[in-house]
Formats: structure tokens, C-alpha cells, sequence
């Protein structure tokens, strides 16, 4: 089974968010940490939507986040 991956214009609806902001939110790390291939950029559809349950937190704050219910 696949994940399915999230393209910066599919983000953008989910959020209600132009692309171009969510560029600035993932410079600014306020968004997931994206997959880079190259110059694609996509995110987990099943971790935004695990963040966007969480409040949408920070990057550092969703990773450490992340890590805690991992351990």
C-alpha cells in the first residue's frame, strides 16, 4: 500500500492557503517537514493530517512531538 503524497497546490486547498504561502510557512518552518526529490517537494498526507489534529505546530515542536510518541 502506498502513501499518498501531497503537492504544494493540494496543501494549499487543504490549508485554504495560496501555494505561494505555502512556500513562505515551509521556509519558515511552520509546516511539516517536506520530501524532497530533486525539485519536487511533497508532504505525507497521513502526517498533515496527524499535524493538523496536533494545532498545527511549529516544525521543532511537531518533530519533538513526533519523537515522544515514538520513544
Amino acid at each position: 500500500m502506498s502513501e499518498s503524497l501531497l503537492t504544494v497546490k493540494d496543501l494549499g486547498e487543504i490549508l485554504c492557503v495560496s501555494t505561494r504561502q505555502v512556500r513562505r510557512l515551509d521556509a519558515g518552518e511552520q509546516l511539516p517537514e517536506a520530501i524532497r526529490i530533486g525539485r519536487l517537494v511533497r508532504w505525507r498526507e497521513s502526517e498533515v493530517s496527524a499535524w493538523m489534529d496536533a494545532g498545527c505546530p511549529d516544525r521543532q515542536r511537531w518533530t519533538a512531538m513526533r519523537k515522544a510518541v515514538k520513544a
